[in-house]
């Protein structure tokens, strides 16, 4: 928390959004357990404002998109990619935002990311 602090009284910007998020050990390129790897953590922040957007006061649309992020293990990749095109659908069905939805045999539909009233 104290980290966070410093890097809010540190910023430029008068309205910001800060990320903070654990990340990989570095470690070699070998695949190995490493015995005592060493976790990184990374924070920025960055310009938004969010109070004084016109989304906040207008609200935005939003879609479901189906959960690929483990139907795809094929796909090799560290970044968000399920996320990348989770939010390019909802910008080619002119929606502000996508909430991705997991829906397993036997349960009830539910939202990872976001809420919303179940309609069921």
């Amino acid at each position: 928390m104290e980290l966070q602090k410093e890097l809010i009284a540190r910023t430029i910007w008068s309205t910001a959004c800060v990320y903070a998020g654990p990340r990989g050990a570095v470690i070699p390129r070998d695949f190995a357990f490493q015995k005592r790897p060493k976790p990184t953590f990374v924070m920025f922040t960055s310009a938004k404002d969010i109070v004084n957007a016109t989304s906040a006061k207008t609200g935005i649309a939003v879609i479901t998109v189906p959960d690929i992020r483990w139907a795809r293990r094929d796909i090799k990749s560290v970044a968000l990619l399920a996320q990348v095109l989770a939010k390019q659908a909802a910008a080619e069905a002119g929606a502000g935002e996508a909430w991705i939805n997991r829906r397993r045999q036997g349960h009830r539909g539910r939202l990872v990311v976001g809420l919303h009233p179940d309609p069921r």
